[in-house]
This record gives C-alpha cells, sequence and structure tokens, in this order.
C-alpha cells in the first residue's frame, strides 16, 4: 500500500443492470444545474415466478458521459410507452427517507437508496406492448471499450 497514491475518499461502487425513468435536468438556485434520474436495479433469478425482485435508486450524473447518456435517452424514458434498461456503474450508495407526498401511502414514510451515477455503459429501448420476454429491445447507446477501461472523472477524487 506505501507505493500507491493515497487519497482522502473511500469509494462503494455498485454495479448492474436495472429499467430507469424520471430523468430530468434539475434546476438548483445556488451552483449549476444536474441530471438525475430514478432506477429500479434488478437483481434475482430469472424465469422464475417473483425470482427478480427490484430496488429503488435515485440517482444524481456526476459525469459528463453519464449526463450526456441520461439526455439521450431522457424523452423514451420519460414516455409510458416505453420501457428503457441501462447498465449502470453508481458510487456512494446510501439509504435516505422521505415522506410520500400523494396517493394511498401520503404521509407515510418510505426509503430510497440514493448515490451517484459514475456512467452508464448500454442503454436498450423497448415499446411496453411489443410483451415482457427478452424479445423487441433496441441497443441505443453502448459504452467504447476504451472509455470502459479508464477511470471516471466526476470532481470528487483528490
Amino acid at each position: 500500500m506505501s507505493n500507491q497514491s493515497t487519497s482522502n475518499f473511500i469509494n462503494l461502487h455498485t454495479s448492474g443492470i436495472g429499467y430507469i425513468r424520471r430523468v430530468r435536468n434539475v434546476a438548483v438556485r445556488k451552483g449549476g444545474a444536474f441530471y438525475a434520474a430514478s432506477i429500479s436495479a434488478m437483481f434475482g433469478e430469472k424465469g422464475v415466478k417473483d425470482g427478480v425482485q427490484y430496488v429503488p435508486y435515485d440517482v444524481k450524473a456526476v459525469s459528463e458521459q453519464a449526463e450526456q447518456v441520461l439526455q439521450l435517452i431522457q424523452a423514451d424514458a420519460n414516455d409510458q410507452n416505453k420501457r428503457v434498461m441501462v447498465r449502470f456503474n453508481i458510487g456512494d450508495a446510501y439509504i435516505d427517507s422521505f415522506k410520500h407526498q400523494s396517493g394511498t401511502r401520503a404521509g407515510e414514510t418510505g426509503l430510497t437508496m440514493k448515490g451517484r451515477l459514475l456512467y452508464v455503459t448500454h442503454a436498450w429501448v423497448k415499446n411496453k406492448n411489443d410483451g415482457d420476454d427478452q424479445q423487441g429491445w433496441n441497443l441505443v447507446y453502448e459504452l467504447p471499450k476504451q472509455q470502459e477501461e479508464q477511470p471516471v472523472k466526476t470532481g470528487t477524487e483528490g
């Protein structure tokens, strides 16, 4: 460890695949706007009844690459007639609580995972009326191999 450069940061990275929605540009009073999205990350066993489960993430794009992909897929991800799936890398995930503002759970406390969207390696789009099987997905983005091997610069590394 003495030969490696040291940093004041300890990073937790999560990689996975999931459905993305609510892609949006968030304006803030102080500081610059940023892109955010909701990802339903999948885990479990495919092909088994109730075998696949989902973990909801609210993410903020922290790299130029992640912002560019969110801009590319924003219209499809926000279209109620389409499904968009992404392969992603999230950094520094944590649990956050919130109050439901409307619906049958209004006033109740909910939990979600939050994190920093480091990069997206793949994005696929499918029309919802094409069924629930694995057919009909169109690849709309793939990260070039040389970028996959380079570390992501997010402005927080020391």
